[in-house]
């Protein structure tokens, strides 16, 4: 009896041993150059949606910068508009303390911010395009994003 439950014992063993090794063999090593365009790719499009987000959110302040903007008034530093782009002044923005990257061995990302009204009717319904420029160490990616909003009033 006691043979019998060893054999079971070390079947069940060598079934299990078999089947980790088995993983290891079919697994593919992670690409580091697949893995920064992916995380390049993730980034950009996180910052395009906090874009969308802020003109969901504040359009009035949008709207007043986006005209500052188009009428080339350039007499307030830094513009109106600048708020909108973000980027600039944050922690994401290439901080290296003692020439250490903050994010360390990960890359630290730069992006900029670009948007475009395509369509412009006041309160009611706008096209607004959003380009999203990332560089994640060594891979630049560009992102954009186009959103047709429309408000309508509750009563």
């Amino acid at each position: 009896m006691a043979i019998v439950i060893v054999l079971v014992f070390s079947l069940t063993l060598l079934v299990l041993g078999s089947a980790y090794i088995k993983t290891f063999t079919t697994t593919k090593p992670v690409n580091p150059k697949m893995l920064e365009r992916l995380q390049a790719d993730f980034f950009a499009q996180g910052i395009a949606q906090i874009a969308m987000l802020k003109f969901k959110r504040f359009p009035a302040d949008f709207y007043h910068a986006y005209i500052h903007a188009q009428a080339g008034l350039t007499n307030i530093t830094p513009t109106p508009l600048a708020r909108f782009h973000g980027g600039n002044n944050t922690p994401l923005q290439d901080y290296r303390p003692g020439g250490v990257s903050i994010g360390a061995p990960v890359p630290v990302a730069t992006y900029s911010t670009i948007y475009n009204m395509i369509s412009y009717k006041g309160y009611n319904r706008d096209a607004l395009e959003v380009r999203v420029s990332v560089t994640v160490g060594t891979v630049q990616q560009n992102y954009v994003m186009t959103v047709d909003a429309s408000r309508t009033r509750l009563l």
